[in-house]
């Protein structure tokens, strides 16, 4: 066994190795026995002498520096080739004893005889014979013959122990490292390298990890070839390959092809070696290109992921799972750390290489890990904050990479805990939505992944945002602690007396805020575990008490959402929570199936809650605005929560019975004969039969008394009958049977044909409200009855509908005669501040002229010519600014009011009974004004609810009516877009029936321009636009939800895509397919748009269904979709902002996802401009929207989209070859853009070309310069051409510099240092490219002449004066004092050096 082990060495070593071997066999014991006392007798005489005995160690008689010389010498003296023979055959045959051999390894002692003043332990044996030359090369040949025989345990015998037989392989190693000279290093270095092949693995790892002690520098590279394939080969030697080759010295070439292979290494690396990969990979990056480096890195490297618990899962994280790969985690993320925050380099190359990338898919991890580590850098802190918003604006940045980060490297990412903190703090505070958001989940993960104290900090920072008194600051902060209390309820609640200190701040609040507060604290105080709950809810019982009873309504707002939800957490803890305090877990709900369990008076749950009520009922009837609060909040919370049967109950009979008693009279057969104030009443509006009609709203007589603290008044009736439908509802499992005779009942009111100039101011005010209230309650109405199914009731609903667009209508005109009537109405809901609307921003105008009218106007009668007056003066300001004002006073439609979509054609329920009116149609359904009245207010709503799209303008985040307080406008994003999903077939076929009118409408008006001016003037035309137009901004809308990608939300997607299908199967078509025929389908509306505003909602639209869908196989379709539409002449009545804003957005995806974007700019700079620039004739190819209107407008986003294609080159996959090419196209590209200017020399195509060349030349030094470097030794000419191009680009921007000077234009100028200092950055970038490729003689600096856009040169000082003194010998001094004075105006202050040759 033995020789079989050691035979494959033998025939690696040689034919000297086997002759050396041989000299110590039986068959020639004499010449051993002769080698071994030649051994003896000549170490003896150089002052050596070998022990042989286990416990003592060999000695030395003299110093070792002294023995290594008299050896030498004594080779000298005699045949050396002979002696060496003796002394190595000798040693060989002495150390056959494992005892001998390790005795040689160790360290000699001087002996006590020796004066040496050295130390008493010497080198051994084995190093003092390598450090002698002439014996170096055969002893490194004896002892690395040894290495194989301690290589396995088998070859042990029994004279040394296991630990020093281990031992032995490292003492080996150990002799040859740092020898003052290497004789024959690429000797030493092949025989390490074939020892390297056949050692364990353990043993490799020490020859590795030793190479660099042993070998010279000369021996380097070989050593680095052999371990760059072992490093291929044998994952297990990693790190200790990389280890050594920190330590070696490599060529620039060799370093390159090494750092590949590590690269290549990282992506199946074990984790405990990615520290010393990202270590050397990182520290060879220094001295390359760092970010081309950091690119190759990121793509590799793929950092291990556990399961990442969902926040509301009730089963915590394994321990093990956190633990088990922990420490390896660190070390890599100390690893980062380290190397980021020692080395500016590479933080920097970080940064621009996370800045580049540009789609959410290619972000990974390891970018959030860096930007962390980076935020913890103080002098970065700014810069990493500006990076993360924007990421997350742009939405490149999701909630979902967060959620892997935190969930791959929990126990990594908690030492940056105080700095991931710090940044969720400063997101928080952005004014944007969507980054607030992000924000949010930060907090929400730190929460959930991190320790106590961390939590603590967490709740503490949450506390100090909702105190901040910013509102959607606190908003935010208050969502997120809401999440938290709901799905870690036990570990928020350590936390309550932190949270409690919330209610000193509520005076700062609003309704939404106060509400969700209200919420958080009760679920703590009085849900789960009983911990300090006793003393949390006697604070709160006693701040609710104190603001119910509070004389200012705002403060009684407070108590009354207090008290609520007080009552919802109770009610919905006797089914749901194990309640603290005296209330038991008694089941008192009831269901469907059986009677509901009501409460009984000895009930302690009935002792609590129905005094509350009791209260509540009590506290709010001494006040409009509490009641109608109370009904709202009461409603909400009923729809919304399972509240016992029993409280519901006991609701519904007190409000039912409030109702039948201050808002209903019994209609009679014969309308009253009275009037009230000169106004006669009668019964309208009944759709019920004369048999069914039994009852009435008695509407007008109520506007008529009515007063701020009634408990009738008429502002009531909507929420009070939203509260009683709710309760009924509920009880009676939605039905509504016992409320149905209120949507067809009668209102007692009075007819409106009245002459304006014939009634008072008085009474016209009374006939708005009347008007007004009566919107109201019909808009509650049809909110209440539109889910049900019965065919009658359904109709009714719409003929209510129809109602309201007529009565909306007819207001407008009363409101256009009765100027006072908007701020009574704003007087009566305590909303003066609304007045500014109607100024349209202009508060202190629109106050003056309310004043004014005020003080003129009175209750009393006015004169026809007084009248006519106020009309003139109000109708001009009536339309828009109205109806913004009108929009905070209307009762909110809910969102089942938006099932009237699906509604077929309905028969007319009153037909036969109905005698007010001489015709009636027999079929009902949905008309265009209808249509028209919902898709607004749907649209309305998701301008609300969508943080995303843009906010609206009239309509505060506080909600409308009573600064927030009001339930009525609260949507939730998810629920809309659901809706809009559920209607969309409905919208596709609206979509097709005014795609059909507009090319019906074309056809009849021989083109698209007539068709515009002959139905400029048509109702009908004006009604299809605009439900064309919001159909599409709705759909665009929904798309831009940023969390509709989530999968939670894609089977709302689906549904949305589906309703483009036709009749296919859902289940059979996948996501990708449906969102493909979904845009092909919407496209097909772009040959009949009317104007450029659908044409700009349509390709938004597109965008971003393609974008959320992932359908880029079809950016494409839509880029040429985008070119049609721009070469399309427009007509409409868009203002100039919004005409180029659409250009914009169409332009730059015509050009972005184009399939050759750099074609598409040059045809536009080549043939477009200068057809426009010379009004040449139309032709079909042309681009009609281009003009010298909107000439700066295609030229900024075609230089914009110039320098994005500049930053795709260097990352595409193309061939190095198609690179360069596209770097010659694009330079050409910018000098036909720069003529543009020369010939079209406006101030806003100098200030485009200003600022975007300079982006481009910094894009060009970043992206293109690095390419340019591999490639000038092989392709020369193509980049020196390229240079060529970019020179004449670069002059003329030199010029444009010179000329802003010259005119001092702030606006110009200020554009100037930016752009001469990339400029000189380009010159001395291209120097350092020629030098390092020895081509610096074919470069120099010359100075260019001044001059304008145009070419002409501008005479510097000098040469003006040279010019005056010329003209002064010839001309006589008057002239010259002019010629003088007209070239001191063309003065210009410096010569700039550029990129050009010298112009002579």
């Amino acid at each position: 066994k033995l020789f079989h082990r050691c035979r494959p060495t033998m025939s690696l070593l040689g034919k000297r190795s086997l002759r050396t071997r041989n000299l110590t066999g039986n068959k020639s014991s004499t010449l051993v026995s002769q080698s071994d006392s030649s051994l003896y007798r000549i170490l003896n005489e150089a002052g050596l002498r070998l022990s042989g005995n286990r416990g003592k160690p060999n000695e030395l008689d003299i110093d070792q520096a002294v023995f290594k010389f008299k050896l030498s010498q004594k080779l000298q003296q005699e045949l050396a080739h002979e002696t060496v023979d003796k002394i190595c055959n000798g040693f060989l045959k002495y150390i056959e004893k494992p005892v001998c051999f390790s005795q040689c390894l160790s360290s000699t002692w001087l002996s006590s005889s020796s004066s040496s003043s050295t130390s008493v332990a010497q080198e051994s044996v084995a190093r003092l014979l390598l450090s002698v030359e002439s014996l170096q090369p055969k002893m490194v040949v004896i002892l690395l013959e040894k290495l194989p025989e301690f290589m396995e345990d088998s070859l042990r015998d029994d004279s040394l122990t296991k630990e020093e037989f281990h031992q032995l392989p490292r003492l080996i190693l150990s002799q040859l490292k740092w020898l003052d000279c290497v004789v024959d290093g690429k000797e030493l270095c092949g025989k390490l390298l074939e020892i390297l092949t056949i050692a364990p693995v353990e043993l490799k790892r020490d020859m590795i990890s030793s190479l660099p002690e042993i070998l010279d520098d000369s021996s380097h590279r070989i050593a680095a070839v052999h371990l760059k394939d072992l490093l291929q080969e044998d994952s297990q030697l990693t790190s200790a390959i990389i280890d050594c080759f920190t330590n070696l010295h490599l060529s620039d070439d060799l370093t390159i092809d090494i750092l590949e292979a590590a690269l290549q290494r990282v992506a199946s690396a074990d984790l405990a070696d990615l520290p010393s990969l990202l270590g050397f990979i990182m520290q060879s990056a220094l001295a390359l290109d760092t970010e081309d480096i950091i690119l190759q890195l990121r793509e590799k490297l793929a950092l291990p992921s556990t399961f990442v618990a969902p926040l509301i899962s009730s089963t915590p994280r394994s321990k093990r799972a956190r633990g088990s790969q922990g420490g390896n985690e660190c070390m890599v993320f100390d690893s980062l750390r380290s190397l980021i925050c020692f080395q500016t380099k590479i933080a920097d190359g970080w940064i621009k290489v996370i800045q580049g990338i540009e789609s959410a898919e290619q972000h990974k991890v390891v970018d959030i890990f860096v930007l962390f580590i980076l935020h913890s850098i103080g002098s970065r802190k700014k810069s990493v904050e500006i990076l993360f918003k924007n990421k997350i604006k742009s939405g490149l940045f999701t909630e979902e990479l967060i959620g892997e980060a935190f969930g791959t490297q929990v126990q990594a990412l908690q030492g940056c805990f105080l700095s991931i903190l710090a940044l969720a703090e400063v997101l928080m505070r952005s004014t944007i939505g969507v980054v607030q958001s992000f924000a949010g989940v930060l907090y929400q993960h730190i929460f959930t992944c991190f320790d106590v104290y961390c939590q603590q900090e967490v709740v503490g920072t949450l506390v100090s945002h909702i105190g901040s008194g910013v509102s959607a600051e606190a908003n935010a902060a208050l969502e997120v602690l809401d999440v938290l209390v709901n799905a870690k309820l036990q570990a928020v609640q350590r936390f309550t007396l932190i949270i409690k200190g919330l209610l000193d701040y509520l005076n700062q609040m609003d309704g939404v805020q106060i509400r969700k507060l209200y919420g958080i604290l009760i679920t703590l105080s009085f849900c789960g575990e009983e911990s300090a709950a006793s003393s949390v809810q006697d604070e709160i019982h006693t701040v609710i008490r104190k603001q119910l009873s509070h004389v200012d309504s705002k403060y009684r707002k407070m108590g009354i959402i207090g008290a609520v939800m007080i009552i919802k957490k109770v009610g919905q803890a006797i089914n749901d929570y194990t309640v603290i305090g005296e209330l038991d877990s008694t089941h008192l709900g009831g269901s469907s199936q059986r009677e509901p369990i009501t409460f009984t008076n000895n009930s302690v749950q009935f002792k609590q809650v129905i005094p509350v009520l009791k209260m509540l009922l009590d506290m709010c009837s001494r006040s409009v605005d509490s009641l109608v609060l109370f009904y709202d909040e009461m409603a909400s919370v009923i729809s919304t929560s399972s509240i016992d049967h029993g409280i519901i109950d006991y609701i519904s009979k007190k409000i039912t019975s409030d109702f039948q008693d201050f808002y209903l009279v019994e209609s009679e057969s014969v309308p009253p004969k009275v009037s009230v104030s000169d106004i006669p009443l009668k019964y309208m509006y009944g759709l019920d039969s004369s048999d069914e009609a039994s009852i009435a709203l008695n509407l007008l007589p109520l506007v008529l008394k009515q007063t701020q603290n009634s408990a009738a008044s008429l502002r009531c009736v909507p929420s009070h009958f939203h509260l009683m439908q709710t309760a009924e509802a509920a009880l009676h499992n939605g039905s509504l049977e016992g409320i149905d005779a209120l949507l067809g009942c009668s209102i007692v009111s009075c007819s409106c044909d009245f002459d304006y100039y014939k009634l008072t101011l008085s009474q016209r005010e009374t006939i708005c409200f009347m008007l007004f209230h009566l919107i109201n309650w019909f808009r509650q109405v049809i909110t209440t009855f539109s889910t049900e199914k019965d065919p009658d009731m359904r109709a009714k609903v719409v003929m209510r509908l129809q109602t309201i667009t007529e009565l909306q209508r007819l207001l407008e005109e009363w409101i256009n005669a009765t100027p006072t009537f908007l701020q009574a109405l704003a007087s009566l809901y305590g909303e003066k501040s609304a007045l500014l609307l109607l100024s349209g921003g202009g508060g202190r105008k629109g106050k003056k002229s309310g004043s004014a009218s005020t003080s003129k106007i009175d209750s009393t009668n006015i004169g026809e010519k007084d009248v006519t007056a106020s009309l003139d003066k109000t109708s001009a300001n009536v339309s828009s600014s109205v109806k913004a004002f009108m929009q905070l006073f209307w009762r909110p439609l809910g969102l089942s009011v938006f099932h009237v979509f699906n509604y077929d054609i309905l028969q007319n329920p009153v037909v036969e009974s109905c005698t007010e009116h001489a015709q009636l149609d027999k079929e009902v359904k949905v008309g265009p004004d209808q249509l028209l009245f919902l898709l607004q207010d749907l649209y309305n709503k998701l301008k609300q609810a969508i943080p995303t799209f843009p906010g609206n303008k009239f309509v505060s985040a506080k909600s409308v009516n009573s600064g927030g307080f009001s339930m009525g406008t609260q949507f939730d994003a998810k629920d809309l877009a659901t809706l809009v999903a559920g209607v969309m077939k409905v919208f596709s076929q609206k979509l097709d029936e005014c795609s059909a009118y507009f090319q019906s409408q074309v056809s009849d008006n021989d083109g698209m321009e007539d068709c515009l001016i002959a139905t400029s003037s048509n109702d009908l035309a004006s009604v299809m636009y605009q439900q064309f137009k919001l159909i599409l901004q709705i759909m665009s809308s929904v798309l831009s939800w940023s969390k509709l990608s989530q999968p939670d939300n894609l089977k709302i997607l689906k549904d949305f895509c589906m309703a483009f299908n036709g009749s296919a199967d859902s289940h059979q078509v996948t996501l990708e397919q449906a969102a493909k025929t979904a845009i092909r389908y919407v496209g097909t509306f772009s040959v009949c748009l009317p104007n450029l505003s659908c044409a700009h909602v349509l390709v938004k639209t597109l965008v971003v269904l393609i974008n959320i869908t992932k359908a880029v196989a079809l950016k494409d379709f839509v880029a040429e979709l985008s070119g049609k539409l721009l070469k399309k002449c427009w007509q409409g009545d868009e203002t100039t902002q919004q005409r180029n804003e659409a250009i914009s957005y169409l332009l730059k995806y015509h050009v972005a996802w184009s399939n050759d974007g750099l074609e598409k700019i040059e045809v536009i700079c080549a043939n477009a401009i200068p057809a426009t620039l010379e009004e040449a004739e139309v032709d079909d190819d042309k681009y009609q929207s281009l003009s010298s209107q909107t000439l700066p407008c295609y030229y900024r986003v075609m230089m914009a989209e110039l320098v994005n294609h500049l930053k795709t080159v260097r990352a595409s996959s193309e061939e190095d070859s198609q690179k360069l090419m596209q770097l010659e196209i694009s330079a050409r590209i910018l000098c036909m853009m720069i003529q543009v200017v020369k010939a079209f020399d406006k101030r806003s195509v100098l200030g485009i070309a200003l600022r975007c060349g300079q982006q481009y030349v910094d894009t060009f030094l970043k992206c293109s310069m690095p390419f340019l470097d591999t490639q000038f030794r092989n392709n020369k000419d193509e980049v020196l051409q390229l240079l060529k191009s970019l020179q004449q680009s670069t002059r003329s921007m030199q010029h444009f510099c010179t000329h802003s000077k010259v005119h001092q234009d702030v606006t110009l100028t200020q554009h100037v240092p930016a752009l001469k200092k990339s400029l000189e950055r380009l010159l001395f970038r291209v120097k350092d490219m020629l030098c390092k490729h020895d081509c610096e003689g074919a470069f120099w600096i010359g100075n260019l002449k001044n001059r304008d856009l145009q070419g002409n040169e501008i005479l510097s000082q000098s040469q003006s004066v040279v010019n005056v003194t010329n003209q002064e010998s010839c001309a006589p001094s008057e002239e010259g004092d002019k010629v003088s004075s007209s070239c001191s105006e063309q003065v210009v202050d410096d010569v700039d050096e550029i990129l050009s040759l010298d112009e002579e």
